[in-house]
């Protein structure tokens, strides 16, 4: 989720969206009852997808060998080190702490098998989202190489329908997200389409509030009245309610991304979200436990309520920013960069 960019307002922008989007994704893991869960589900994973694909550019890349090699090391070294850090937390701590009873050698094997979140990686369900952008990554740079925009845009048409197909006639998870990837790309290409020219930059400060304003409302709008989404598990819902809340949802991030580009908290956010959004699950597991057990409230009274879950969303955030600095300054080789 670091992802790199060219220009310094360009690289403002697309972090304040990233530290909106990881806000986001941890308010989302704890709001878990009620509308708010049901309106951050349905755009927040794609909003990654998309801002990935915005910055990609296959001129950076001499050829096939090198991409792989490069995406490897940005996008499945983290998955592997964070997952093994938080596997063997998990194995010595939550687990006998929580009562578990799943197997821990099931567990670690589905490290590798990549498959799913809950059921399957119950250390750190979130880490789903790295070995699923890695399939998007590739599949993009064999299918879209040497294809124009406007044959791009066929190209993710029919992925969108051929995806929504297959999810509804076999649902389930594959190995490495495989499934889901088939929507993931279309999220990812269209941001690689939609990159040319700085659009948003150049938009007006007037026009920018109420673009977010009206793609936020009909998002919003669009997204309750579809069926709940969990993208991990490949349910979207109804296509046409699935991916016009989701593109709205985006665009509305993007129009106040832009107008909160120097907002250096979120920017900050935004630039260490792998990190934040690796390690977020346990320590939000930790903080709501905690605070549950401190004030004698029910879990389900705290995920029921925006207050409560802003609160400990906030609480496990500030809590992570010591670990953020300590990645980034002493151990950066976990997210596949070099010290200093």
């Amino acid at each position: 989720m670091n992802l790199p960019a060219n220009t310094s307002d360009r690289v403002e922008w697309i972090d304040a969206a990233k530290g909106i989007g990881i806000i986001l994704v941890v308010l989302g893991h704890i709001w878990l009852i009620g509308p708010g869960q049901k309106i951050i589900n349905s755009f927040h994973m794609p909003l990654f997808f998309f801002l990935s694909g915005y910055v990609f550019r296959f001129e950076r890349y001499r050829d096939f060998k090198q991409f792989l090699g490069s995406k490897g090391t940005r996008i499945l070294a983290p998955y592997f080190w964070f997952s093994l850090i938080t596997y063997f937390y998990w194995l010595l701590v939550e687990r006998w702490v929580s009562g578990n009873s799943i197997s821990p050698f099931a567990t670690f094997v589905n490290i590798f098998r990549c498959q799913g979140a809950d059921r399957y990686l119950p250390h750190n369900p979130a880490l789903w989202f790295l070995p699923c952008l890695f399939v998007v990554e590739v599949l993009f740079y064999c299918l879209a190489k040497n294809r124009n925009r406007r044959n791009i845009l066929g190209l993710l048409l029919v992925i969108s329908v051929m995806s929504y197909i297959i999810t509804r006639l076999c649902p389930g998870n594959l190995p490495w997200g495989m499934n889901v990837a088939l929507t993931g790309i279309v999220f990812y290409g269209m941001g690689f389409v939609l990159r040319r020219g700085d659009v948003w930059l150049n938009s007006s400060r007037r026009v920018l509030p109420l673009i977010f304003g009206t793609t936020a409302a009909l998002g919003l709008f669009l997204a309750l009245e579809n069926t709940f989404v969990i993208m991990a598990a490949c349910i979207f819902g109804d296509y046409f309610y699935f991916y016009s809340a989701a593109f709205l949802n985006i665009i509305g991030i993007i129009a106040i991304s832009v107008l909160l580009r120097k907002t250096s908290w979120l920017v900050y956010l935004g630039r260490n979200s792998l990190t934040i959004f690796a390690l977020h699950f346990p320590i939000k597991r930790v903080v709501v436990g905690i605070n549950g057990l401190l004030f004698r409230l029910p879990l389900d009274e705290i995920k029921a309520s925006f207050f409560l879950s802003g609160l400990n969303a906030l609480a496990t955030i500030l809590l992570l920013l010591p670990l953020v600095y300590l990645v980034r300054t002493r151990f950066p080789f976990i997210l596949g960069q070099s010290r200093g």
